[in-house]
């Protein structure tokens, strides 16, 4: 079992590190790629459509985290896409001096998240080194996803787990499936911090639990849904103290590096906060399914436009959708924080199954992902390598497949097909049909699941 487990785990840093040699077109070729593209004199297949993509997309986005962490700030209009692959290395290997993040120099992600920044921009004064040392640094968060998750692993019942080589070659395929978003992203970083968390409260270290669940949140806002089942696991074993005192902990860890932040940066530090709840909705969420398809159904008038580094999707009415999207996370986690204290009653204190607290969380980060406002490619790392441990109990490869198809039909989307979706072309949209849909019945297939094994009327 070692033998093939440390095999698997190899392939995991040998694909994550393997996904960016395949050679890509240079920043020129793909500006000239480009400009051929909106003229509608680009004839390239469809490969060189998705190089063209991922190219101008991914090289922007990792001159935009070395700028802001370690450079000047990038504006808007800045020409990017108009130089070569040696005058942005030359670029981005001059740091005069250290300019402080959301003070001096717009960063939009939480702070915890300019960790692996850091650590891939130090050995390295090129543009080139950074990419492949992010890959590098994303590779190990993820090996080190997969050892918590084995720890996790080890806690579940033996009926409601699966062999520990099938978590690691669903993983592995996930990898292939969704490809360079796990390297093109920082979501790796969340799942790792997520999982800890999970591990800890499994093995009764409440208060490191309470200490992980905070740097979650300061790593990724969505770890803060995991809060209440861990609150509610701790009420109904009676262990009032560790909950008062967990509670302390991570409000005393959030509200240090918030305030602190907000105190250091002179308030522009809540300008990322702003940021993200001015969003619109984005066009893979699931709420754009309505615009495009009244669109394409109906005729009815869209827009598609680019705002908050991301596309986003405009119509008559679209009011009615964000009032959705901030009103349905809400409705959603309540609901499944009621079934969650629903089956805790139904039991003794005693009864409790990590797989009861490993199965909701990941519902809940799952209804968290569906709900909002924004569904971007990378936000399905979020799931792994958790869902991987939370086989239903029938049919769970069917379940893998369907999970695995819908990664790689997200990869299709983004980066392959991104421009149908801005153009709202029905390829474009079918396949963000078949994504999103699949997401959804994939959620339902889950939730019935975990219901149907854990309901009230079963447990006694």
């Amino acid at each position: 079992m070692k033998t093939r487990t440390t095999v698997l785990i190899l392939l995991h840093l040998l694909v994550f590190n393997g996904l960016f040699v395949f050679r890509f077109p240079t920043m020129q070729e793909a500006v000239e790629q480009r400009t051929a593209w909106e003229r509608g004199e680009f004839r390239g297949s469809a490969m060189d459509h998705v190089r063209l993509h991922f190219t101008t997309i991914v090289e922007r986005n990792y001159y935009e985290w070395t700028t802001a962490v370690l450079g000047g700030q990038l504006e808007d209009d800045y020409p990017l896409f108009d130089r070569n692959r040696a005058e942005i290395e030359a670029l981005v290997s001059e740091t005069p001096r250290f300019r402080l993040p959301y003070r001096e120099v717009f960063f939009e992600y939480p702070p915890v998240l300019m960790a692996p920044i850091l650590a891939a921009r130090a050995p390295t004064t090129t543009f080139w080194g950074f990419t492949r040392a992010l890959a590098f640094v994303l590779s190990l968060a993820y090996v080190a996803c997969l050892w918590v998750a084995y720890r996790i692993w080890q806690h579940l019942p033996e009926r409601r787990r699966v062999s520990w080589h099938m978590v690691l070659a669903g993983s592995l395929t996930g990898v292939l499936c969704l490809g360079q978003i796990y390297v093109t992203r920082l979501d790796v970083i969340p799942s790792l911090v997520v999982l800890l968390a999970v591990w800890a409260f499994l093995t009764g270290r409440w208060y490191a639990s309470a200490a992980w669940l905070a740097v979650g949140v300061l790593t990724k806002g969505y770890a803060i849904v995991l809060a209440p089942i861990f609150g509610l696991v701790l009420l109904r074993q009676g262990k009032y103290r560790a909950l008062v005192v967990s509670a302390a902990i991570a409000v005393a860890i959030l509200t240090v590096v918030n305030v602190g932040l907000g105190w250091v940066s002179q308030g522009e530090y809540w300008t990322s906060f702003r940021f993200h709840a001015e969003r619109g909705i984005q066009i893979e969420s699931l709420y754009a399914l309505v615009p495009y398809l009244a669109h394409l159904l109906l005729g009815a008038a869209i827009t598609v436009y680019d705002a908050h580094n991301s596309m986003n999707i405009d119509m008559a009415h679209i009011g009615l959708l964000l009032k959705a999207s901030t009103v349905m996370p809400v409705v959603t986690m309540i609901a499944l924080y009621v079934m969650f204290w629903r089956v805790l009653k139904s039991r003794s204190a005693e009864e409790i199954e990590p797989g009861q607290v490993v199965g909701m969380v990941l519902l809940l980060v799952f209804t968290f992902m569906l709900t909002f406002k924004v569904l971007s490619p990378q936000f399905l790392v979020w799931l792994t390598p958790l869902i991987y441990l939370s086989a239903p109990s029938r049919r769970s490869t069917l379940f893998f497949g369907c999970f695995l198809a819908i990664m790689l039909v997200t990869q299709l989307i983004w980066p392959g097909f991104y421009y149908l979706l801005e153009e709202a072309h029905p390829v474009g949209v079918a396949l963000l049909v078949i994504r999103n849909v699949g997401l959804l019945a994939l959620f339902v297939w889950l939730l019935r699941d975990w219901w149907r094994t854990y309901q009230p009327s079963v447990a006694s």
